[in-house]
Parts: structure tokens; C-alpha cells; sequence
């Protein structure tokens, strides 16, 4: 029922995690790198300067060296049908990583377009930052890390509409999926709308009473990874599998992996195991001051049976709906205390995926010290917090922020046009509900996402939706 890849091990205390992100935490190279820019308008065959930038990632990706930073102007990326936006196979050092980023902050688009393109980066290169990018509409995978890969910082990412289809096959598609490699960061990124659509779902069905949908597409796809830290991130709308999965076909155990500082919303509505599944060797760990909410039974899975764990923590966690269980069933070397069951965390405004927290919230100075003192936003705390936000009664220093603008309602009447000769289809109306789509750009760039869904999807739900009737003919008296 889980997706399976081919891929290759204390008590947690403070000072241990914060050596660990001490050493992970780079977005700079100490070695002075030429940068290069990339642009919708450029062209392959420039220098890649900032006046004469490059075209593509996968160019840009073939030219950089230890310490280079590649520079994305503001746009709409599209890549080719059936291949990755760039594969990243060289390395930078520890002195001097190699970076992607977005000028500004979730600018830069790279737009699958709806599953033509396979997947954004895939890196089996070592050093590197990937920063500041939206990445949408694949259908696979966000960003794949191939076993060995190790070193990488992913930030500010926002990661969404993932393998959005109908698909009946064992292929999972992920917003990240992770090998054997180590020494990795996820921080500061919002994962959502991830994997296959559900019966129904824009028309969709399937045959042979296939579940797939509901166990085989999941956020974050951990296969073996050793020294990862996943913090201050928001998941939500991952209901195709969970929001992060545990598991390797091959049997490769992850150790030293901390998910601290998160906030999980909506999940799996199909399956009782919730938002994060352990179904892998585990030792040496920490799951602690994570939000869980709108899960159907249990937050937490952890599966015994054949797996080894050692030195598993699970605290200070909040769970909200479901039964309010942090975990179903027990297995030996995971300790799971002090988590706050059954609490509502107070969420700014849910509808809008605002999860900040109210000042009168629970989750606020209620966390685990393991010296974190940012949030989502890059927000200095001073208060120890539970959840990927602070509150603002807890900000002592907020960082500049963007306003986030939400589609409103959008529809299209369409005829059925596949109805066969003698027969005329049925007008059936397609809607895009407000609030699917959001930009912190401008009201009408949210409301062009919108639009851009109706010209995708209108032709299909018709053919789906709609009816054939008989044309009617008449003869003329004489």
C-alpha cells in the first residue's frame, strides 16, 4: 500500500541538535563564485549575466562550479514534456555550495503545467541550496534526491498541485522524495494539494476498486535518509498518502532526523494513520513541537513490525481532531510524552491557511527548547512555540512581510463535445471554488491561476459531467 524506493542508524539532548544544524544551516559559500542569472527572456546562447541572463535551469545547472550562484528572475518557468526542470550532478564543497535561488521570494515559477513536465530539480550533486521557488504542477515529484546526495539546504520553497490526476498505477508522486544521502534541511516551506485525485474528483474514476489514491503519494518521502532536520514548515491538503512518509524498499535505515516545528493540516481522510508514517529503522530522533490537526484517527503511525528504533522522542506535540491519539500502538525505543491531545491550536484564520496563532493559543510558549528561535517567516521568537508560526504576541523582530492574495470564484459553461454523430452534449458548468489559488503578487494574478484551472479542466469535466441527447429532426409539410 506505501510507495516503495530502491535505496541503500542515546537520549536527544539540546546541545546535539544544535551542533547538527550548525553545521547544515549554510545558504552562503565562503568561496567568491560567479553568479549567473536566469530569465524567461534570455537565451541559451548568452554569458548568463545579469543584463545577457540564460533561459533554462538544466543550462544554467551544466555550467556551475563550487561556490557559483544561479539567480532566477521573476516569471513563469515551463519545462519540457516528460523531463526534469534541471538535474543538478555537480557538486559544490563545505566551503563553497553551489545555490539556486528565486530573486524574490516565490517569483520565480517553475510550472510543470499541469503534469507535461516530470518533476523541478533532481540532484545527485552534493552542497547545494535551492531556495525561494514555487514549484508546481508535475507529475511526480517537486524535487528528487538520489541516494548518495548529501549536504543540501531547501528554504522558502512553496510546493503544490503534485501528481494532480488519475492515475492507476504504483507510482507515488511526492513533493520531495529523499534517498541514502544526509546532511539535509527542509525549512521554511509550504507543501500542500499533493497526488492523485479522488473518485470523483474532477470527474475522475478508477476501475477494480483501486485505493491507490488514498496511500501513495506523500509530502516528504523519506527512503533511507540519515541527519535530516525538517522544521518551521507548513503541510496541508496532502489526503493522496501523508504528509511525510518513512519507508525504503530496500530496508535502509534513517537516523538522526528531527521533524520539529511544523504545522499539519487536513489530512489523509481515508486512513487512520494521520499525517506522519513510521514504517522504517529509526534511531536517534526527535518529533517534537508540531502542530497536527484534521487527521482521521491518529496523528502519528508507528509501525513495529520487522523495524528497529532506538532513541525515538515524540513530545510536545498538539493533535486536533481525530480521537487525539499521538500514536496508534507502541513500539519499543520510541518514547512518546507530554504531547498536548485533543487541544485546538487556535489558528489565525484556517480557511485562508493562515496558521499563525492567536495570542490567546495554546501552542504558544508551550514547546520543547531545542533553541530554534525563528519561525516560518524568519521571525524572531522569543517565546519557545509550538507549530511552524510564532505568534504575535511571541515576534519580537517581525520580518517584512507579503500580502497573500486568494482567487475568487471563477466558472465556465461547456458544452459535451464528445457525444458521437446524431447527438448534441449537454452545457455543463465548471467552477473554481474561491480561495483554491493564491499569489503574493496581486488579486489578479491569483485570479489568473483560477482561470488558467477553468481553461484546463473545463473541456473534461464537461465530457465527464455532461449528457448526450438525440438531435431532433423534422420534415417539411408540402
Amino acid at each position: 500500500m506505501f510507495l516503495t524506493l530502491s535505496c541503500n542508524e542515546s537520549v536527544i539532548d539540546e546541545s546535539t541538535l544544535t551542533q547538527k544544524q550548525s553545521v547544515t544551516d549554510k545558504l552562503k559559500s565562503a568561496t567568491i563564485g560567479t553568479t549567473y542569472y536566469v530569465s524567461t527572456t534570455g537565451s541559451n546562447s548568452n554569458p548568463g549575466s545579469e543584463t545577457l541572463p540564460l533561459l533554462t535551469a538544466a543550462y544554467a545547472a551544466s555550467k556551475v562550479n563550487p561556490g557559483d550562484i544561479v539567480i532566477f528572475e521573476n516569471g513563469i518557468y515551463t519545462g519540457t514534456p516528460g523531463n526534469f526542470f534541471a538535474t543538478l550532478t555537480r557538486s559544490g564543497t563545505s566551503s563553497a555550495y553551489i545555490t539556486f535561488k528565486a530573486r524574490n521570494k516565490g517569483r520565480a515559477i517553475l510550472d510543470g503545467q499541469n503534469n507535461l513536465a516530470l518533476a523541478g530539480f533532481s540532484i545527485g550533486g552534493s552542497y547545494i541550496n535551492i531556495s525561494g521557488f514555487e514549484i508546481k504542477g508535475m507529475l511526480g515529484v517537486g524535487i528528487e534526491v538520489r541516494n548518495g546526495a548529501s549536504y543540501l539546504n531547501f528554504s522558502d520553497l512553496n510546493i503544490h498541485d503534485i501528481g494532480r490526476g488519475a492515475f492507476q498505477n504504483d507510482d507515488g508522486r511526492t513533493a520531495f522524495t529523499l534517498g541514502t544521502g544526509g546532511y539535509i534541511v527542509i525549512e521554511r516551506c509550504i507543501i500542500h494539494t499533493i497526488g492523485a485525485y479522488a473518485p470523483g474528483e474532477y470527474g475522475c474514476t478508477y476501475s477494480n476498486d483501486w485505493t491507490g489514491y488514498q496511500t501513495l503519494d506523500h509530502g516528504i518521502y523519506i527512503a533511507g535518509t540519515n541527519h535530516l532536520t525538517i522544521k518551521n514548515n507548513v503541510f496541508y491538503d496532502c489526503k493522496s498518502g501523508f504528509a511525510i512518509q518513512f519507508y525504503c524498499g530496500t530496508g535502509n535505515p534513517s537516523s538522526y532526523v528531527d521533524i520539529i516545528n511544523n504545522t499539519f493540516v487536513n489530512g489523509n481522510p481515508y486512513q487512520k494513520a494521520g499525517h506522519i508514517i513510521l514504517w522504517n529503522s529509526l534511531s536517534n530522533s526527535l518529533i517534537a513541537n508540531n502542530i497536527f490537526k484534521n487527521h482521521l484517527s491518529y496523528a502519528i503511525n508507528v509501525y513495529q513490525g520487522s523495524y528497529n528504533y532506538s532513541n525515538v522522542t515524540i513530545t510536545k506535540n498538539i493533535t486536533s481532531g481525530g480521537n487525539g491519539i499521538i500514536s496508534v500502538g507502541t513500539a519499543t525505543g520510541v518514547s512518546i510524552i507530554n504531547n498536548l491531545n485533543s487541544t485546538d491550536p487556535l489558528f489565525t484564520n484556517e480557511i485562508m491557511h493562515d496558521y499563525s496563532l492567536k495570542s490567546n493559543s495554546p501552542a504558544v510558549n508551550a514547546g520543547y527548547n531545542i533553541g530554534l528561535t525563528t519561525d516560518i517567516l524568519n521571525n524572531t521568537k522569543t517565546t519557545i512555540d509550538i507549530g511552524a508560526y510564532g505568534s504575535l504576541s511571541s515576534i519580537s523582530s517581525p520580518a517584512p512581510s507579503l500580502t497573500t492574495y486568494y482567487n475568487s470564484q471563477k466558472s465556465v459553461s461547456t458544452p459535451k463535445n464528445d457525444c458521437g454523430s446524431g447527438y448534441i452534449g449537454s452545457t455543463v458548468t465548471y467552477i473554481v471554488e474561491a480561495n483554491k489559488y493564491s499569489s503574493t503578487i496581486s488579486q489578479d494574478d491569483a485570479d489568473n491561476k483560477a482561470l488558467v484551472d477553468l481553461e484546463d479542466h473545463k473541456q473534461t469535466y464537461a465530457n465527464t459531467n455532461g449528457t448526450c441527447s438525440a438531435i431532433k429532426t423534422y420534415q417539411r409539410r408540402h
